[in-house]
Parts: structure tokens; sequence; C-alpha cells
């Protein structure tokens, strides 16, 4: 059956970046890609005793990558595809690896006619030994991850077909309406917006449209591509090259804005539409940029996401390249219960104009991967066609952190590994925001034994630049190296864009070393806010460390805007801050001439009773907003 695209209107380009998403060019990318992925394929193959292994380091036991170059390898011509059948006759698949069983169940349906016999009788007993693996609880779609009940049901429909077991067709068509609920009632599926696993989830749900036979399941996937991409289009700023937050999961170097798996999903469907090219970017890294666990694994994940044919919604993605600033999305999202804190659901709320744009969660009660506010800016006016390197230099990513840590070492934690430091977030976030203006609060998530220092970060990565002023109320600084017993507005000037962050904390310790800080780790500037910052370590129980609550106003404008920086200070600091905690319950408003926000949060039980913007309630139950209106897809 020819999958046809749900929304396959022709649209005039009418901005300097264009689309091309036809089969032709979809088809092409992944050919310059063997081109230049095939020396580095035959650097990691080994030949003993007339046996082909793939040698993994610096991930030895990571077989998926060794499955992603053999689905590229067998696009390419005879000799690569003795080469992937070589391979894959020799792997041993160690466990049930969902990413190794859906890169199988393609090359099963998509290669079946340059595999060996020795090559498919292994991929077919993988997959038939981990049948029951897939099917767990753990994959249904229950608000987390929904990466994983992807693949595991593009494994079964796929397994279900090729071994004639009508049963785990049925199976999956049970999970996958579930699924559906969902994209009824939300705008965003569990695990949104991520730069990663959107991107996975993605080539996922293309492969499951083109290669799985039952209409059913066929148009069902169909959807459930195009609305991801509607998702990940909503959330694209094509000035400054990347999608905004929040994320639902980001990784350090995703965070960062460099080149990210979504990346390589755009350029796979749309074309060059960002000068962060993972095609330059793996191959050749701009300086001051790292890799989401190596540059072997990031070039080993081109393969995984540039090989799907995609299905991209062509009329709302010229939309989004088109679309006048400034523009806001709103919709809601999902989430499941983890380690403790409640499960939920969230406003999202995304507001961009021409030179920046700002995006946040309303809630998210488990922290680790999530980015619950995040901002993208231009600090210098973009080159013409400029490369990676230039882009970089061009723009800034700013997110937040709350940290809780036992150790310390120097003043304060400078000896911990960044990863640690900033790599995950440990507080539940609650976010209010109207365009350019957010309040946000952090609430220690869970017990903390030794607890020595626990901050609430604002995170400047400063690999290729740094901004062109920072300064405590009205004190310059140089730059990101000061610490303060009294806290202030902060105020940043990068370029002409201008951020400002006022401090909001609940309750302090007794013992407190300081209460705003300054600081530069490993090229990341950070202004944080204190609850505690002591020598000695101190153990607290989860309602006792939940008082602790911390967070930031935070507010974002350009030149053109508000005129100079001064201005914007002056603007800022007319501002009225009344907060105050009563029993379990911390109450925060800002109020300045045109903006009004309230945050209302029970800390014992991660609930957020109100969070109100403008004089009216944020509605969680939002399906999709978008100003200006959008050719939005159900």
């Amino acid at each position: 059956m020819k999958v046809q695209h749900m929304t396959n209107a022709s649209v005039p380009p009418t901005s300097h970046v264009t689309i091309d998403c036809s089969p032709e060019s979809q088809k092409r990318r992944p050919m310059a890609m063997l081109e230049r992925f095939r020396p580095v394929i035959h650097e990691h193959i080994r030949r003993e005793g007339g046996r082909v292994t793939v040698d993994l380091n610096p991930h030895p036991h990571d077989k998926r990558l060794a499955m992603w170059m053999c689905r590229l390898l067998l696009l390419g011509d005879a000799a690569d595809g003795k080469l992937a059948n070589e391979i894959l006759e020799s792997l041993e698949f160690n466990h049930a690896c969902h990413f190794c069983g859906a890169a199988a169940a393609v090359m099963l349906k998509e290669h079946s006619p340059r595999l060996s016999p020795a090559a498919v009788a292994n991929l077919e007993r993988f997959l038939r030994m981990h049948l029951s693996d897939w099917m767990t609880e753990d994959f249904r779609f229950h608000g987390a991850n929904d990466n994983a009940p992807f693949e595991c049901a593009l494994i079964l429909a796929a397994a279900g077909e090729l071994f004639n077991a009508p049963v785990l067709v049925d199976f999956v068509r049970t999970r996958w309406e579930e699924l559906n609920r969902l994209l009824d009632l939300r705008g965003t599926i569990h695990e949104c917006n991520s730069p990663t696993y959107t991107a996975v989830s993605l080539a996922t749900v293309a492969d499951m449209a083109n290669f799985v036979q039952n209409p059913q399941l066929q148009a069902w996937a169909l959807r459930a591509e195009q609305r991801i991409w509607q998702e990940l289009l909503l959330h694209f700023h094509p000035g400054l090259g990347f999608h905004i937050g929040p994320y639902s999961r980001g990784y350090l170097d995703d965070n960062t804005s460099q080149s990210a798996m979504t990346m390589i999903t755009l350029l796979a469907g749309l074309g060059e539409v960002s000068p962060m090219n993972p095609m330059k970017c793996f191959f050749h890294p701009p300086a001051g940029t790292f890799s989401h666990n190596s540059w072997f694994f990031q070039q080993c994940s081109l393969c995984q996401c540039l090989l799907s044919m995609y299905h991209v919604p062509e009329q709302l993605a010229q939309a989004v390249l088109d679309r006048p600033a400034p523009w806001s999305v709103r919709t809601s999202n999902e989430f499941m219960a983890i380690n403790g804190a409640p499960a939920g659901e969230t406003s999202i709320t995304v507001h961009g104009r021409e030179d920046w744009a700002m995006g946040s969660f309303g809630s998210r009660t488990w922290g680790g991967q999530t980015v619950p506010l995040h901002l993208l800016y231009r600090r210098r006016p973009a080159k013409p066609n400029p490369t990676p390197d230039e882009h970089l230099h061009s723009i800034r990513s700013v997110f937040t952190r709350m940290a809780i840590h036992s150790q310390y070492a120097g003043f304060p934690n400078r000896d911990l590994p960044i990863d640690k430091e900033l790599g995950l977030d440990q507080g539940a976030a609650f976010a209010v925001q109207h365009e350019g203006t957010a309040l946000l609060a952090y609430v220690p998530q869970n017990e903390a034994d030794d607890c020595r220092t626990i901050r609430s970060s604002v995170v400047f990565p400063l690999h290729q630049s740094e901004p062109d002023e920072v300064m405590h109320g009205d004190r310059v600084l140089p730059g990101f190296s000061a610490s303060f017993a009294q806290s202030d507005w902060s105020f940043v000037r990068d370029g002409d864009v201008y951020l400002a962050f006022y401090p909001l904390v609940s309750r302090q310790d007794d013992a407190q070393l300081c209460t705003q800080q300054y600081s530069t780790s490993d090229k990341f500037g950070l202004i944080s806010i204190y609850n505690r910052c002591a020598f000695a370590g101190r153990t607290y129980t989860r309602q006792e460390v939940r008082r602790f609550c911390a967070g930031f106003v935070v507010e974002v404008a350009s030149a053109s805007e508000v005129g100079s920086f001064a201005d914007f200070r002056k603007r800022a600091m007319t501002g009225k801050i009344e907060q105050f905690q009563y029993a379990s319950e911390w109450w925060l408003r800002y109020r300045r001439d045109v903006v009004d926000l309230e945050l209302r949060i029970d800390s014992d039980q991660l609930n957020l009773r109100r969070a109100a913007a403008q004089g009216r309630l944020v509605s969680t139950t939002t399906w999709l907003e978008t100003e200006p209106a959008m050719p939005l897809l159900r």
C-alpha cells in the first residue's frame, strides 16, 4: 500500500529557507551519508578466522550501533551489502534492546532480497527470542520514554506479519488505541519535544507507516508521525536554527543548541533548514562542541534517523518557516509518576520574537533530563549562509537547573564533574509565562543525605562566546564570578538581547555561606540562588527538603523592543514581587505594568494549586493554540 501524506497541499516558498521533502531528495541524503561514513565503518571492521566483527569502542556492548551501520550499508553497492551481511551473520545479541529490534524488523522488511539466509536467520532468531520482552507493561504509552513503546510496536507489528502471527498485530492495535486517545486529548505526546528522543520516535513511526502492511496500523502510525512533526515544527525557530524548549528530555549537549538528533530529522525530512547540519558537525565538530556519548555514537545515530522516509506536513512546515514574529504556541501534556513524584498534566507555553524565543512547562513534578524553562536568542546579527561555527558564535541557549550536592570541594563544588553538576535536574518545576516574562519555581524532589548545597541556577553555555555585560543590581561584574550575601536582580546583556533574573527563595538554611552567586564551571556560566550553602553536611527528610523552594522571575527582551540596556533594567526593577510561605504552600506573584503572573504551589505534595497569567487561569486542558493561526493537524 502506498502511503499518502495527510497534508499534501503545495505551498509556494516565500521565506529565505525552503523545504525539500520529496522522496527523491530523501533518498539522496542517505547516499551522501554513506559516502562520508563508509571510511569510518571500515576503520571499525575486524576480520579474524573468516569472521567479521565490528569494534564498537568506545561502546563495545552497544550492538545497536552495528545494526544502524548495516541498515546504511544495505543501501550501497554489492561490496557494502556483502559487508552488512557478514556483520549481521556474526552479531550476538545479548539482551532485548528495542533499538536493535526495530532495526532488525526494518531490515527484514526493507532489504530481505539483499540479506543472506544466515543474516535473515540470525535476525529472526533475535526477534523470536525476545517478543515477550517487548510486550511487557513497561512498553505501554504510560507517560514517559515514548520512543521505547513506539519501537516495540514497530517490532511486534512487523514480526506479526513476518511470522504470520496475527496475535502480535492485534496486541499492537490495543497499545496504539491508548496513544490515539492521548492524541485526541492533548497537543503533544508524553515524551515531547526532546532534542534526542523526538527524533527516535519520528524515525520509528515513519518506518512503521512505510513497512507495516496492516492498513489500520499504517494509518495510525502516519497520524502519530505527522502529529510529532507538528510538535517539533511549532517549536522550531528558523532564524535561530534550533527548536525551543521546554524539553521532556534533554542531555547536556542538547541544551546548548548544538546539532542534536532532531537536526538529523529536520535535514532528512526538510533539507538544510539550519546551519547546524549534522553531516558537517558530527564529522568535523565545530570548536567548543561536545558529543552525546561520543562522536562515533553520533555518527551512527545519523544512520538511525537519516534513513527513514518521512511524511512531512509540508504546508505546516513552510508556514513555520514563514511565520512573522511575534508568535506563540500553547498546548498541554501529561506524564507518569516516578521516584516518589506524582503523575500530572501540564501546560506548555512558547513565545518567539525575531531575535529570541522562550518556552516553559507549567508543571513537571519530576526532573532528571527535563528542561522546564529554555531560552534561545541571537546575540549577534546572522551572517548569510553561516558555517556551523559562525552560527554557534551568533546564538546562545540558556536553561535552568536545581542541584543538590553532598560534596563540598572548593567553593562551592568546584571539582564536581560537569555532567554531575548540570546533567540532571533535581527539582520539580512549576512555571507560568506571558510572552517574554516567566515566573519559575523549583521544589527539591527527594530526601537529601549529607547535604551541603541546594541551589537553583540559570545556566549560560560559554563554549563559543561570553555575554557582553553581567550585573548584580547596579553593580557591574567581571563576568560570572562573584558572591553576595544579599540577593538582587541579575542582568545580562548579550549583544542586543537583554535578560533579567530575580531570585526567589522560600527558606534558607541558618548556616548560609552565600545567597546568590555568579560562577563559571567548565565553560558554563551560572547565576545561582542558594537554599543551603554550608561546609557541614545535613540530612533532610523528603518533607523537610521540600520546604526549600527556589526559583526566578525571568525577563527577556531585545533592544528593538525596549531601547537601551538601562531602560530594560529600569523596567524590570519597577516589577513588584510578592511571596510568602504558609504551611506547605508557597505563594508567588510578579506584577509589572502589563504583566501579572501568579503561582501557588503545595510543595509537600508537588501540586500546582494555581497558575494565572494576566488575571486568568492557565489551562492544562488546551489542546493546541497558535498565534498566528497555523494549518494544524488533528
